[in-house]
């Protein structure tokens, strides 16, 4: 048992420092004791200094679940403390110690309190992202922050908006297009990638991503061409300005492009096909990374079409590129390791079955014959 004693508070200390070298260790040593620390920090989150009442929270987040859900009595009482960096603190602890959903809901609503502290509005925001969705409009201080002069800020809290309160996602997506124009490169990539993350419902924001795919900046490109990937959305207006970026003259856009583009799967077919007709053979390794991506049915399927053409529009070589990588991941063995014991010993009884049936119908198809064959020759009799 690690006593609460100067040392310990020391460690404590050190978790919650913005210093590295201090911070590493401290952490190091709360995730390698367990339950060892667990009476210290319920005494650590009743201590009259804050800064300890916060480390003792924050570190309720290295113990195991269920040895965490020991401390929610004292996280609970950390949610009506008068440190805001305690109450965050605590508030994410206990969303992820307590099985009780009204200690979720009461976490949730703590840091909604927060966004409105200027110390802890960052830390609020990103916590906000990690609760359950709900039905209602994202509350006004998280709103505000859509307006913050700091863009990182109003990007985080558009993120948020999108993730937490879908009912408000289109001023959260009329900022992120706005944003895609901000005069530093590293804004519009913060916004295209934002939008990648939200997926489907940032569809409104794909006419203001296509008309930065052709960007200054490569970084910027790549962005773009991963958030078009990620939304998925009006296809006949995308998928031909993805094909363009084949031809862009830094490799790290085409291979973007190229993963993108398989992500259409299907709707990709057409143009994967028109791509191969006179293409360079850089084009053509960049479509079989389409392909690749899209899966062993996509290309199956293309594979189909360019035998039936009378004119094979692909190069022998891309055919046979193509056949290898088919047969390679249709061949390609699945590492059962990383499976469910449950799912390896359904998988074992499915086999077998196949095999009892197999048999079975083999038994009987043989009994049927032999019927006959007696039945024949009593006739010939």
């Amino acid at each position: 048992m690690v006593a609460y004693d100067d040392k310990f508070k020391v460690i404590l200390r050190d978790l919650i420092s913005e210093d590295p070298v201090k911070a590493e260790p401290a952490l190091e040593f709360m995730t390698t004791q367990d339950i060892d620390v667990y009476e210290p920090l319920f005494l650590a989150m009743q201590d009259s200094d804050s800064n300890l009442r916060q480390a003792a929270a924050v570190a309720s987040l290295t113990l195991p679940y269920p040895l965490g859900a020991g401390l929610t009595p004292a996280l609970r009482v950390c949610l009506d403390d008068p440190q805001p960096e305690v109450r965050i603190a605590a508030a994410q602890g206990l969303r992820d110690n307590s099985p009780e959903q009204s200690d979720v809901d009461r976490s949730f609503q703590t840091v909604v309190e927060l966004l409105s502290n200027d110390n802890c509005v960052a830390y609020a925001v990103s916590l906000l992202k990690t609760f359950p969705r709900v039905k209602e409009e994202a509350p006004l201080a998280l709103l505000e922050l859509l307006n913050d002069k700091d863009p990182d800020m109003a990007i985080s809290a558009a993120d948020a908006i999108a993730w937490v309160f879908p009912q408000s996602i289109e001023r959260a997506l009329t900022l992120l297009q706005n944003l895609l124009k901000a005069p530093l490169s590293e804004t519009r990539c913060k916004a295209a990638l934002t939008l990648a993350d939200i997926r489907k419902p940032a569809a409104p924001a794909v006419s203001s991503l296509i008309e930065i795919i052709d960007d200054e900046d490569s970084a910027v490109r790549c962005s773009v061409l991963r958030a078009l990937g990620s939304i998925l959305s009006h296809q006949s207006q995308v998928i031909p300005a993805i094909v363009q970026c084949l031809e862009d003259p830094n490799e790290d856009v085409q291979a973007v492009a190229a993963l993108a583009l398989g992500r259409f799967e299907d709707d990709a077919i057409p143009a994967i096909i028109s791509s191969l007709q006179g293409q360079e053979p850089t084009i053509d390794i960049l479509l079989l990374v389409a392909l690749t991506e899209a899966g062993v049915d996509v290309m199956e399927n293309v594979l189909a079409q360019l035998e039936s053409e009378s004119n094979e529009p692909a190069s022998p070589l891309f055919l046979e590129s193509l056949r290898r990588k088919i047969e390679s991941e249709v061949r390609q063995p699945e590492d059962e390791s990383e499976l469910p014991g449950i799912v390896i010993v359904y998988r074992r009884m499915d086999q077998w079955l196949q095999k009892w049936e197999r048999s079975i119908g083999a038994l009987i198809i043989l009994i049927f014959i032999t019927a006959l064959l007696c039945l024949f020759g009593w006739a010939a009799r």
